[in-house]
């Protein structure tokens, strides 16, 4: 891509999705598609791509708040996939902090930047990262107000693919529920859950 996705360039995409009730799914990286993958040109080896990878969304989040991506299409939902998660929480503050102080150079972000990105944006779990703790990530998970803003993804079949059963660190039961089904559900508009019916009893 030539430009970051808050920019005008790309409205008629945006502009499509949200008249369909659509989310905008990206999956993207640096091999080679985006000119040098990373800030400080090519790297080595594949482990170091992947961990540009984060970079490159940060800056597309950046674009789509101050660009005003959405206040043009306030309707608009996005997908974030396979760039990690863990960060999230700290760039929103880092987001909000800047925000405070140069909010002169782009009045049409009338609110903190974490509140449109909460309301708008969606991450995929997969690669999930762990922790030589596990329960330090549950409160990373609550930071980044994961009940709302993650979504289970497996990546089969590839060779790093998550389980569902174990792939997944700590997390209360209602956000669990949330990243496994219900916040997919709501944002592509699928039934919710049944409840359990009850078993019939022989005479």
């Amino acid at each position: 891509m030539r430009f970051p996705y808050g920019q005008r360039f790309y409205d008629p995409i945006f502009e499509t999705c949200e008249a369909l009730g659509l989310p905008f799914v990206i999956h993207t990286g640096g091999e080679g598609v985006n000119g040098q993958p990373t800030p400080t040109g090519y790297p080595s080896y594949y482990i170091e791509f992947r961990q540009a990878r984060q970079m490159g969304y940060m800056a597309h989040l950046a674009s789509m708040v101050f660009e005003g991506l959405f206040v043009r299409f306030p309707k608009l939902q996005i997908v974030f996939v396979e760039g990690a998660f863990i960060w999230l929480a700290p760039y929103l503050w880092k987001l909000d902090s800047d925000w405070r102080g140069l909010r002169r150079h782009t009045p049409w972000v009338e609110k903190p930047p974490s509140e449109y990105i909460l309301e708008h944006v969606k991450f995929t779990s997969q690669p999930i990262e762990t922790a030589e703790r596990p329960r330090q990530l549950t409160t990373i998970l609550e930071w980044a107000h994961a009940e709302r803003t993650l979504l289970f993804a497996s990546d089969y079949p590839h060779w790093d693919f998550d389980s569902p059963a174990n792939a997944l660190p700590f997390m209360p039961d209602e956000m669990l529920h949330n990243v496994l089904s219900d916040s997919a559900r709501a944002l592509f508009r699928l039934p919710r859950r049944m409840a359990a019916q009850p078993t019939a009893v022989a005479d």
